[in-house]
């Protein structure tokens, strides 16, 4: 048996460790065994092996405790460091609002610009005899966008949002294709519905205002602000909805609530305008606007709700300040990821 200076050596060296104690007559008697069957008895051994076997069996039990600590490790990590979440990531996009046709002409208009699709030239007949030709308008990240459909429709598009529509409607549809955020001022047509299309959607006017959006299945709805509008999902029946409503994609279906219309289009005004949304939601729609990635290391913060105003035209620095002062958490910028703690 190892004496008591031999065993207290061992036991200091694992529990600094701060791991479970082992059982050192146990790891003493195998080391016994082991010396036994070189021949050696270990009451005969030498000074010299006595020494050499205290060092081995300290060094044995730094080992073990090195093993425990690089096991342990991970979960100490996981503890320390919060896993975060990505709530979004973008890459760089450019500035300017991009014109397509369905010939592959391209052409770019810059932010600010209101563009006029009006074709005072082409009668209405004669656009029913010939196939318009498509184009399509898409504002990237960070940028908005007035333009004026060929019915003399107003609409303005916000940051990652497109529309597609004929150089000239119909003599008996107008019909668009949408995605993003759109506000839309129908030119009243009672002969001629007005229908914009999304891949959630289909909404269906004569003559009305309306805010769609339609950035992600989660993230699909219309906000009617003046007039009677008609919105269907898939192979559903359609729901009408009235001023001061909002009907929204749920679970594959469609779902209508009263809402406060003005903070939902602030936005064509050039204004975030957040009343108690979310923390998810707001900096998504920041890291939107910004085209920026935006982290969370505090998941107990993704639902916290906040009344927030800014402009559209302060810095990610500015905006995040505030939002600081408010006491909605720690926020960092890089350059690239703002960083919510």
């Amino acid at each position: 048996m190892p004496t008591a200076m031999e065993e207290l050596m061992v036991r200091r060296v694992l529990t600094r460790s701060h791991v479970a104690e082992p059982d050192v007559d146990e790891a003493w008697r195998q080391m016994s065994q082991a010396i036994d069957e070189t021949g050696q008895a270990p009451h005969e051994e030498p000074l010299l092996g006595r020494g050499l076997r205290r060092i081995g069996l300290t060094l044995v039990g730094v080992a073990a405790a090195a093993c425990l600590v690089l096991i342990l490790w991970p979960v100490g990590k996981s503890i320390l460091f919060p896993r975060v979440e990505l709530i979004t990531a973008v890459s760089q996009e450019s500035s300017d609002v991009m014109i397509t046709t369905a010939d592959g002409e391209e052409q770019l208009a810059h932010t600010g610009e209101t563009l006029s699709f009006v074709n005072e030239s082409q009668s209405t007949a004669a656009a029913a005899a010939t196939k318009a030709r498509d184009l399509v308008v898409y504002t990237p990240r960070g940028t908005t966008c007035e333009l004026t459909l060929p019915d003399g429709t107003h609409a303005w598009l916000n940051g990652q949002s497109r529309i597609t529509f004929p150089e000239e409607f119909s003599a008996t549809d107008r019909s668009v294709r949408a995605s993003g955020e759109i506000y839309f001022e129908v030119v009243k047509d009672a002969a001629r519905p007005f229908r914009v299309e999304t891949k959630y959607m289909t909404t269906t006017v004569k003559g009305t205002s309306f805010n769609l959006r339609a950035y992600s299945p989660t993230d699909a709805s219309v906000v009617l602000a003046e007039g009677i509008v008609e919105v269907a999902a898939g192979e559903g029946e359609p729901i009408t909805i009235a001023l001061g409503q909002m009907v929204r994609l749920s679970d594959g279906g469609l779902q209508v609530s009263a809402v406060d219309t003005y903070p939902l289009t602030q936005w064509k005004e050039g204004f975030f305008y957040f009343n108690d949304n979310t923390m998810r939601e707001i900096m998504m729609e920041l890291g939107r606007w910004y085209n920026v990635n935006v982290v969370f290391e505090k998941p107990r913060l993704l639902d916290s709700r906040l009344h927030f105003v800014a402009d559209h035209y302060e810095s990610v620095d500015e905006i995040i300040g505030r939002l600081g002062e408010l006491g909605a958490g720690t926020f960092t910028f890089d350059g690239e990821t703002i960083t919510v703690k």
